[in-house]
């Protein structure tokens, strides 16, 4: 162990004095904003997560959080997953080169499916497997402005499938990205390139446009083999920003993608010989968003999406489109009342034809479909005693074409017993809805259940909505202007989960002896999940920021007495962490250089038996010029190679994650 953490320790010195003969970046107008705040000033950053209006930080009755530019860069983040990885409470994993496991608070997995995902307030929820497809979601990462997370349920005012979190990516106004940017990253396992310009049409309208490149090497399979699930993208996109008057606003924005993703999985009809594949996956969106700001405080948002996507890759040669309407109303009819209300639809068309790997392992009764959801919400935050007590009651009201009509209400109350203290609790109800192949799908997974019995998922359309109950109480509390300290306790109970119930046994192969037991879809399991997240912040000095966290989750499912349902359970249990720590810090040794260290420890994955782990990023920055910049990072130095996680049901043999480093390099004019 001496001789490895001396072996580290060299090749650090190694990075440090490379970083010397380097150049770091000016930062773009909002960085140069937050460089030099103190923590008092952050925790009034305003986000938009927890009510569709502005609110400070430290006055949301919630357990949010935000992953700022400056902390991606400082990170030396390089995709939103890497970003997500310091939030406390979250669990961010990858399963192969190209798949992720993101959720929060409990039930990981490929399609995590608690956990409501948005860029600049467009879904990138899947509604074909309930998830997101992580591969995709991208943009400019110098171009975020912030993350704004929330751990626990947003039903009431985004609606289903908000219920174990809500993350939303926002973007940068054009006007904040104006003139021209190259930057790459050069690395051993990674190459990105991107080019983006912004430029204004007058001096109410701005424009940018970009153009991006990605490509990622192949993990390490578990017998120390170079792995099959490379991939790489292009991408493009542009984004105008109106300023008409004082009160109203434009935007309209649009992305398209294309790329190729690897992977290896189970050859039928034996399923026992591996195959290496390559799926084509792309896409597009377009958004546009009106803004009315009315002088007495009020104000109206319409906005409307279109999004394809397309995905021929795994089981399914997959194409769907999404409509998505959303209008949101803000006024303050009585006095200390602050009303939010608003209603939507979205409209979506599914165009599924299974793959040739799918055909020959019997995926059947995949036809096209087109579904609708119509929804509506109210809250109001009341004022119970003047800039003391608020209470925050609402609900949002939905029609889908799953599980009918379903309704998630919420209560919360915040206290401010001091000036920089915040006490609050509430209580709320969240719906995951059936996704499409829940209800249609008939599968069957890549994984031998044992020599000679394989499994075969069919989906059914008596499968409900999963609920939850949820309790939360919080408290934020800032002892000093350095210091900020953020303690979150919940406790979630779940019904009608989702379990597989033997219905039949069939023989599919004419050449190989196998058996197959056909689950279906059903709601049979129960659960109590409980836990905290806490987080500190400190800012001893304007050189030196430290921000630690520590989350705790216990999770308890009880299955029904059907065959296979407490083997489920233990599966479900044993796929997120008891116990997760963060540890970042950053220090400015110079004024235009500056040292990061990140350090985490993951508790083991017991189902799929991925060991407990702890590891360390380094990273180092100068900025030499006001428009050059260069910066080397060091990611997962303490292991050559390693599991991060393993799915164990529908999943493509995952790969060990390697110790890497790479360059990054800025350029602005």
């Amino acid at each position: 162990m001496t001789k490895k953490l001396l072996s580290i320790l060299g090749k650090l010195g190694i990075a440090v004095s490379l970083i010397f003969s380097s150049v770091m970046a000016d930062e773009d107008i909002l960085l140069n904003q937050l460089k030099h705040l103190s923590l008092e000033e952050l925790g009034n950053v305003e986000v938009t997560i927890a009510g569709k209006t502005r609110q400070k930080i430290t006055d949301i009755p919630a357990a949010v959080y935000v992953v700022t530019q400056k902390d991606i860069r400082r990170m030396g983040a390089t995709s939103i997953p890497e970003a997500l990885r310091m939030v406390p409470g979250l669990q961010v994993a990858r399963i192969d080169a190209n798949k992720w496991s993101i959720t929060s608070r409990g039930f990981s997995g490929l399609f995590a499916h608690n956990l409501l995902v948005m860029m600049d307030g467009r879904a990138v929820y899947t509604p074909l497997f309930s998830g997101v497809h992580w591969d995709v979601q991208d943009t400019v990462i110098e171009d975020i402005e912030r993350i704004e997370v929330i751990r626990g349920p947003g039903a009431t005012v985004w609606g289903a499938n908000a219920v174990n979190g809500v993350i939303n990516i926002i973007t940068k106004k054009a006007e904040d990205t104006q003139g021209a940017l190259l930057s790459g990253t050069f690395g051993t396992e990674r190459g990105i390139a991107t080019a983006r310009y912004g430029d204004k049409i007058s001096d109410d309208i701005y424009y940018r446009l970009y153009a991006k490149y990605r490509n990622q090497d192949n993990g390490v399979f578990e017998d120390g083999s170079k792995g099959t699930d490379g991939w790489d993208d292009a991408r493009g996109g542009f984004r105008v920003d109106w300023q008409v008057n004082t009160e109203n606003q434009f935007t309209v924005q649009g992305d398209f993608y294309q790329g190729q993703v690897g992977y290896r999985a189970i050859q039928a009809p034996e399923f026992s010989v591996a195959v290496d594949r390559t799926g084509t996956v792309w896409g597009g969106n377009l958004l546009t968003r009106w803004t009315h700001n009315l002088t007495d405080g009020s104000s109206h948002e319409l906005q409307f999406y279109y999004d394809h996507s397309y995905r021929n890759s795994f089981l399914v040669k997959n194409e769907h489109d999404n409509l998505d309407l959303d209008y949101q109303y803000h006024f303050s009819p009585w006095s200390k009342h602050n009303v939010a209300v608003g209603v939507g639809y979205r409209f979506t068309n599914f165009q599924n034809h299974a793959t040739s790997l799918a055909e020959t392992r019997g995926l059947v009764n995949f036809d096209n479909r087109q579904d609708h959801l119509f929804s509506a919400f109210i809250q109001d935050d009341i004022e119970v005693i003047e800039d003391s007590v608020w209470v925050t009651l609402g609900s949002k009201f939905e029609h889908n074409d799953y599980s009918g009509f379903e309704v998630q209400p919420s209560a919360r109350i915040r206290w401010k017993p001091a000036l920089k203290q915040l006490l609050w609790a509430s209580v709320s109800r969240a719906v995951r809805t059936p996704s499409r192949a829940e209800h249609d799908a008939f599968m069957i997974p890549d994984n031998l259940v044992k020599p000679g019995v394989i499994s075969v998922l069919q989906g059914s359309r008596d499968f409900d909505s999963e609920e939850l109950i949820a309790y939360e109480i919080g408290y934020r509390f800032q002892p000093h202007e350095t210091m900020l300290f953020d303690l979150t306790l919940f406790y979630n109970d779940y019904d009608k989960l989702e379990n597989f119930t033997p219905v039949g046994v069939s023989f599919p192969s004419q050449t190989a002896p196998l058996a197959a037991i056909i689950l279906e879809v059903d709601n049979n399991i129960n659960a109590e999940t409980y836990g905290f997240e806490m987080a500190f912040d400190w800012q001893p000095s304007e050189k030196l920021t430290i921000r630690a966290s520590y989350s705790y989750l216990n999770m308890e499912l009880h299955s029904g007495p059907r065959i296979g349902d407490k083997d489920l359970v233990k599966v479900i249990e044993g796929q997120s962490p008891h116990h997760q720590v963060n540890l970042q810090s950053s220090y400015e040794l110079t004024p235009d250089l500056t040292l990061t260290l990140g350090g985490h420890y993951i508790d083991r994955l017991s189902a799929s038996k991925v060991k407990s782990h702890i590891d360390i990023d380094v990273g180092l920055r100068w900025q030499m010029t006001k428009n050059l910049n260069i910066a080397v990072f060091g990611k997962n130095l303490l292991h050559d190679e390693r599991f991060e996680y393993r799915q164990v049901y529908i999943a493509p043999v995952p790969t060990k994650i390697e110790r890497e480093g790479y360059l990054m390099l800025e350029l602005k004019f």
